[in-house]
């Protein structure tokens, strides 16, 4: 099981695996981070996706680099802060973590 995996298990939200992607709901999100933020793991940076039927497509206007922040806690503030400027209904998010 990997790290995403087990944070969204603990946060109680689905993971959605594509190849090469572990996709959280942007409803989720919020619920994703608190586990992260309590876990210690910085994220590194978003990126968003629609899945339509089996395939995943990705937004590249909705994609967010943190790799810069090397602050835990600031880390999932500006994570925060991405997910609610990028948030639509459909918008699928992986989150790629440090840890």
């Amino acid at each position: 099981m990997g790290l995403s995996e087990r944070l969204a298990e603990q946060a109680g939200v689905q993971l959605h695996r594509r190849p090469g992607v572990d996709l959280i709901a942007v409803a989720d999100a919020h619920e994703f981070l608190d586990v992260c933020a309590g876990r210690g793991v910085r994220v590194l940076g978003v990126d968003g996706f629609y899945l339509r039927g089996d395939e995943v497509h990705v937004d590249m206007t909705r994609v967010g680099d943190f790799s810069s922040v090397v602050d835990v806690d600031l880390s999932i503030a500006e994570s925060r802060s991405f997910v609610d400027a990028v948030a639509v209904p459909e918008l699928m998010l992986d989150f790629v973590l440090d840890g």
